[in-house]
């Protein structure tokens, strides 16, 4: 086999595809519970700025 013919194939492009999208939902998870965390934090602090606006 000629080394420079190598490639991933269709096993190693789902390997790829799922990684990728195993990491998008871990990072969507931890940024949500960060947003939370820094709410609870900070619960005077409202993010879309509704509440103060109606005082």
């Amino acid at each position: 086999m000629d080394e420079a013919t190598i490639n991933s194939g269709t096993a190693g492009s789902i390997t790829l595809f799922v990684l990728m999208v195993a990491v998008s939902l871990l990072l969507w998870s931890f940024y949500r519970r960060y947003q939370k965390m820094q709410t609870r934090m900070n619960p005077e602090d409202n993010s879309n700025g509704s509440e103060s606006e109606s005082k």
